[in-house]
């Protein structure tokens, strides 16, 4: 029995050591991978309080009463928010469209048109949800909404790690073997990897949200000037008097051309005399027949 306690009292203590030190080697390599700090000397305790990256995305697609007022309306909330508007834009998507004469010069246009405008703005990440809610609420109702969390935490610590390798390499003389456009390349691979994690940085404390406001479809009338020119004509009894006076001119013209052909004109004149002397005779000859 003293036997079996005493073997009993031995594996318990060889367990016991054992997860001491397992638990002692796994904060030993915690804390060397946390404190990897690439090229801004983050110690430890600034990557283990900060090592979850979460990027939030989000989208919006609102049906609006007036999109002109809800865009200047989620501007300002924008700003209220402590955010930034990047992007803006704003169309009117023509969906039919008829041109109806008043006068010979003048038509009115009547246009149906479809408003819509596209956001993008950055939010802080703790105002997220304070956006997205009252951007609903300015709207007459949601079309769409999403929100999407991506995890950057392992990519970002990969870039903490690997710059500083990189910058370990390049400072204690690891990397003589390496030519000068290597060293070069490399350097600028580190540098490369901390502007991408100052990028993950700025994409988790500010998050994007793209909106699209619609508008249901209106009416847009507006008197415009006719770009028809064969449309452009006289009043009537001018035209008349124009004629008249250009059928005059065409008249004087061709009697003009005429006086310059004369000689032909007199040849004619006396070809035809010619023949009808000639046929007169042949006929005289004909009733008069010789004995």
């Amino acid at each position: 029995m003293k036997r079996l306690t005493l073997l009993i009292a031995s594996i318990w203590l060889l367990l016991a050591t054992g997860c001491q030190n397992a638990s002692t080697e796994k904060a030993a390599s915690y804390e060397s991978v946390a404190a990897a700090d690439g090229a801004s000397a983050v110690d430890a305790a600034e990557i283990a309080a900060d090592s979850v990256k979460l990027v939030k995305t989000g989208a919006l697609q609102l049906q609006v009463a007036d999109v002109d007022r809800v865009t200047r309306e989620l501007t300002q909330l924008t700003q209220t928010l402590g955010g930034r508007l990047f992007h803006q834009e704003l169309t009117y998507q023509t969906l039919n469209r008829r041109e109806v004469k008043l006068s010979e010069d003048s038509l009115l246009l009547v246009e149906a048109l479809e408003p819509q405008a596209l956001l993008s703005v950055r939010i802080p990440a703790q105002n997220l949800d304070a956006f997205l809610f009252g951007a609903t609420d300015k709207s007459l109702y949601p079309l769409s909404r999403s929100l999407d969390i991506d995890d950057q935490s392992l990519r970002y610590l990969e870039n903490v790690l690997k710059v500083r390798n990189r910058t370990e390499t390049l400072n204690n003389g690891s990397s003589k073997g390496l030519s000068k456009n290597g060293r070069v390349a490399m350097g600028d691979e580190a540098i490369d990897q901390t502007l991408a994690n100052r990028q993950i940085d700025a994409d988790v404390r500010y998050s994007v949200v793209n909106l699209q406001l619609k508008q249901h479809p209106i009416i847009r009338k507006e008197t415009v000037a006719n770009t028809d020119i064969s449309a452009y004509r006289l009043p009537a009894g001018k035209r008349f008097a124009m004629a008249l006076g250009e059928g005059g001119r065409v008249f004087a013209d061709v009697l003009f051309a005429l006086l310059h052909l004369w000689v032909f004109i007199l040849i004619g004149v006396g070809i035809l005399m010619l023949y009808r002397f000639r046929k007169a005779k042949r006929r005289s000859g004909f009733s008069n027949p010789t004995p």
